[in-house]
């Protein structure tokens, strides 16, 4: 079809434009190439034909491979100028800076389909693609039942009805189904290993892991993930004059840069998450202790999704009962167990980070991977005995409690600083093994019980580093229990339900029909919503200084969790929170921050607080926070932990979730492998 207009770009030579209208609103764009690049008219070419360019070939292992779109998908995230099409014969300048040594590849390797056909069944699915089942029906109902969360004897009832009966199904019992589900090919293997303690417990200590480096292997070389894997760290730049710096993914910030690695290999980050969570409906005091583990090298947009199952259980942790009466001493000896089992369990990725180790990407090459720590995703409490500080101390920076409320960041705390004073407290303390000896020791450097962290002979691992800002509990639930209490404590209980209640009704609004002052179990969710109008409903009822504290604590909040953040956010991050600390004291003055009892707090010893000053500076280092939240992982802890425990029968549950998982995990890869 011919075109009516051929309005082009004088500056940068896009188009055609179909109305002049567009041009200009293309040529206005701020941000736009147009923006900030000189056009250089391409010389004249002979019309499109319909040849494929060739395919570019595969560089050898001593030469390097120059960074191209199939090794890193860095342009996901749209430009921020859609209103123009690029025309296809412009080649505008890079906004990118490619780290010198880009990844390599060193021949093939055996990919997922490779080492899905090695088992044992993988002649019979030659010539039955479904193979145990007996049609890909027989096979869908299996994955329907198996996934349904039916007990055994709920799926035996359905079994034994007269209309399954007259179908052809390959299975007649939940037992027999089960055995076919364990027939598949599986992933990596879960390990039962008996964990001697020093101190007496009440019943025998067991440590459920897998194997850390087979659970890299498996996430790195998942075929689902080839569009969105990166291999090369690089530099995001706004424009292609490169003066403002623009953090999407943990490839593109300051620690994967300048991270020393041999010419050609890879970076594959490690991200760690554990937390304490309760599997007990109404009684029973059952707990678990997950630790989930993905990849940083995956697409943060992807790997936040719960559908696209990036996060797999590494591991259960166990949670004993001393017999020792002392809190503090059963406190120490169960820090020092998590230490010593997150040692065993991620030995293998210290010794990749040491030597490098080949594995095999999602299109089955074979890269020289080496394995550091990018980020670990706790809560406050569970960050604190990671870093193995002492309460009320900051666990990323030198502050403690009395420092808390400082309107700049301290020096960080650094894994050189902590295991220097680990051994200057060894030495004092000498061969003495009483752990409150050392805990009294450990005090006066601010530090707890635990002797060898786990990260201190994992290399490049920093404490300030990989403990990363977590939005979930630092920003929204801090917002609940400090930000929200002083409002309701400074406007009045009575008076702020009432605000709450007169809001309109709003498709995608949350209601609050009964106010905020008398909400329990308050989830992350309802937090964000009661943030929406907090400005609005305390604007008028309390003075212009407290108002413009809480609105610059929710300006930080909202320009932070950004999924992409530029030099210029964090600038605009960094004042919001400097505008805190100039108007915080109207907060104290309004006598809105009260402890038990409404007693006024006249201080700022807030360990969320101090953690603000971190947030800018781990942007630039991993990117933002907004990857790291516990959202994904919270709710991965429902469905790798909580819905398999509920639905076994109540007896060694470890053992039940892991064979659920098993299950699941093959039932996955089965489906995977039969759709490609």
């Amino acid at each position: 079809m011919p075109r009516l207009h051929r309005l082009l770009c004088p500056r940068c030579g896009v188009g055609p434009f179909k109305k002049e209208s567009s041009l200009l609103k293309h040529m206005n764009q701020p941000y736009s190439q147009c923006a900030s690049l000189t056009y250089v008219p391409p010389p004249p070419k002979a019309a499109a034909s319909n040849a494929t360019a060739p395919q570019p070939s595969l560089p050898s292992r001593d030469d390097d491979m120059d960074i191209n779109y199939a090794d890193h998908p860095i342009d996901h995230d749209p430009d921020p100028d859609p209103i123009s099409p690029v025309e296809e014969n412009s080649t505008p300048a890079s906004r990118f800076d490619h780290f010198p040594q880009t990844s390599q590849i060193f021949g093939q390797a055996k990919s997922f389909m490779d080492l899905f056909d090695e088992d044992e069944n993988a002649e019979e699915r030659e010539e039955h693609l479904y193979h145990p089942w007996a049609s890909k029906g027989n096979h869908g109902l299996e994955a329907w039942l198996l996934r349904s969360g039916l007990s055994m004897q709920a799926i035996d009832e359905f079994l034994t009805l007269e209309l399954i009966k007259t179908l052809p199904i390959s299975f007649k019992s939940a037992k027999g189904l089960r055995a076919y589900a364990e027939e598949l090919p599986p992933g990596p293997q879960w390990t039962c290993q008996p964990w001697p303690v020093k101190y007496p417990t009440k019943r025998p200590v067991s440590l459920f892991y897998r194997d850390s480096l087979s659970c890299v292997r498996s996430l790195f070389s998942n075929p689902l993930f080839s569009d969105n894997m990166y291999y090369t760290p690089f530099r995001k730049f706004k424009t292609a004059e490169k003066l403002v710096r623009v953090y999407n993914e943990w490839m593109s910030g300051d620690v994967a840069w300048n991270m020393q690695l041999p010419k050609g290999s890879t970076l594959i980050g490690t991200i760690l998450s554990s937390d304490k969570t309760n599997i007990s409906m109404m009684t029973g005091d059952r707990m678990a202790h997950p630790v989930l583990i993905s990849l940083a090298n995956i697409s943060a947009t992807l790997r936040t999704k719960s559908s696209h199952h990036a996060f797999l259980l590494l591991a259960l942790l166990p949670i004993p009962k001393f017999l020792e009466k002392q809190k503090t001493a059963c406190g120490i000896m169960g820090d020092r167990l998590i230490h010593e089992c997150l040692d065993s369990v991620l030995e293998p990725l210290k010794l990749a980070v040491q030597v490098g180790i080949m594995m095999s990407d999602p299109l089955g090459q074979k890269r020289f991977c080496f394995t550091p720590l990018a980020a670990y995703m706790v809560d406050t409490q569970e960050a604190v005995m990671l870093a193995t500080v002492a309460g009320k101390t900051s666990h990323v920076t030198l502050a403690d409690y009395k420092k808390f409320g400082d309107p700049f960041r301290h020096p960080p705390c650094t894994a050189s600083i902590t295991l220097a004073q680990r051994r200057a407290i060894r030495q004092e303390v000498g061969d003495d093994k009483d752990l409150l000896v050392y805990y009294r020791e450990a005090m006066k450097f601010r530090l707890n019980g635990v002797e060898f962290p786990f990260w201190r002979d994992w290399a490049g691992a920093e404490p300030s580093k990989f403990l990363t800002p977590e939005p979930l509990h630092h920003w929204h639930k801090a917002f609940w229990d400090h930000d929200a209490k002083w409002c309701i404590c400074a406007v009045g209980a009575d008076e702020i339900d009432f605000r709450f209640t007169l809001i309109p009704r709003r498709v995608g609004f949350r209601y609050f029909k009964e106010g905020i002052s008398q909400l329990k179990q308050v989830s992350g969710r309802k937090h964000r919503d009661v943030e929406r109008y907090i400005i609005p409903i305390i604007s008028d009822s309390v003075p212009r200084r407290f108002t413009i504290a809480i609105r610059a604590m929710m300006d930080f909040r909202y320009l932070a969790q950004a999924p992409k953040i530029d030099d210029i956010d964090c600038t605009h991050i960094t004042a919001s929170l400097n505008e805190f600390h100039q108007h915080k004291q109207a907060i104290l003055d309004e006598g809105a921050r009260v402890g038990k009892g409404n007693r006024p707090i006249e201080n700022w010893y807030i360990p969320k607080l101090e953690m603000l000053h971190s947030v800018v500076l781990n942007i630039r280092d991993n990117r933002s926070a907004a990857q790291f939240s516990a959202d994904i992982t919270e709710h991965g802890h429902v469905t790798l932990v909580k819905d398999p425990a509920r639905n076994g029968n109540n007896q060694n549950y470890e053992a039940q979730i892991v064979r659920a998982l098993d299950r699941s995990d093959k039932l996955r890869r089965f489906d995977l492998a039969t759709s490609i």
